[in-house]
């Protein structure tokens, strides 16, 4: 009896084909993804603009109005590169809000302009420049 290896070449062939498709597959998968986050981050970022507003700072509080119509989760306020809020804040759907910065314009002047810079759970991201009062 003699064994032939004749059906050998195209079956490792076809399997070789199938793997380069199923890698090629999940390459375009994981890049379509990645893409699509992009573009969710950048389109709540945009959404947020003008609606997510500092109002003041005085006495180490600052005054946030949220004209957003979802529930945001302040995780950092940065006020001249110095991170303010010690714990995430809830902001509920439309209001204004008085936030504690635990003593963190101590350091900086009154009556000059800083930049506050305002992230969120929820990709939004704000970036002002207010006077410190």
């Amino acid at each position: 009896m003699e064994v032939t290896r004749k059906g050998v070449l195209p079956v490792v062939g076809m399997l070789l084909l199938l793997l380069i498709v199923s890698f090629s597959f999940l390459l375009l998968k994981m890049q379509y993804s990645d893409f699509e986050g992009t573009v969710l981050k950048e389109t709540n970022r945009e959404n947020a603009r003008g609606k997510l507003e500092v109002e003041s700072i005085k006495n180490n509080v600052l005054t946030l109005k949220n004209s957003l119509n979802v529930n945001v989760l302040v995780e950092s306020i940065t006020i001249d590169h110095i991170e303010c809020l010690s714990s995430p804040e809830n902001l509920s759907t439309l209001g204004t809000y008085y936030i504690s910065l635990n003593g963190c314009t101590a350091s900086l002047h009154n009556v000059t302009a800083y930049p506050v810079i305002i992230k969120t759970a929820n990709y939004y991201s704000s970036e002002f420049e207010i006077i410190i009062t």
